[in-house]
């Protein structure tokens, strides 16, 4: 974990100085087609676009890194789930779907670590898929800040835009 979240800090420091790039990576982004391996994809595109999002919002420039790198690592709890599982083509079983549920308490575990890093990949990791109505897991909390409900719709957005194994993209 501590290898993974130096690298983030790395990417995020160039997808953030390099505002050159801005515009490639927006059309990377926007591809919707991720193939199977697509988890990494998924991750590198929420950034690309947590990245344009808080430069056109003027979020200070730390802020916005520290954001980036976050949200690069925001979904690192689903290493833990089986292959089988984040491949499978059907509808996931009860017991499939909580084995993906757990990748926020997971990820939570991963990423808390001292540094500046520490306060948004917590709440990131943990908690991207809450939700306001409480209708969100791990816990059902309303209690997010409004940087992880920014991450939660971006996130659900690049989900729905892109291929899935089970689905293909919306448009």
């Amino acid at each position: 974990p501590a290898q993974r979240i130096k690298a983030a800090r790395e990417m995020a420091k160039v997808m953030v100085s390099r505002t050159d790039l801005a515009e490639p990576l927006r059309c990377l982004a926007s591809n919707p087609i991720c193939g199977p391996d697509y988890l990494p994809l998924h991750s590198v595109n929420v950034a690309i676009f947590s990245m344009l999002l808080h430069a056109s919002l003027g979020t200070p420039h730390d802020q916005t890194l520290a954001i980036v790198a976050a949200t690069l690592l925001h979904d690192i709890g689903m290493t833990a789930v089986t292959r089988d599982i984040i491949v499978k083509k059907d509808v996931l079983s009860p017991a499939e779907f909580s084995a993906i549920k757990r990748h926020t308490v997971i990820g939570r575990e991963m990423v808390d670590a001292p540094g500046d890093l520490r306060e948004f990949a917590v709440a990131f990791a943990g908690n991207h898929h809450e939700r306001i109505d409480k209708s969100g897991y791990p816990g059902g909390t309303d209690m997010i800040s409004d940087h992880v409900r920014l991450l939660g719709f971006l996130d659900a957005y690049e989900a729905l835009t892109h291929d899935r194994p089970q689905r293909a993209a919306y448009s």
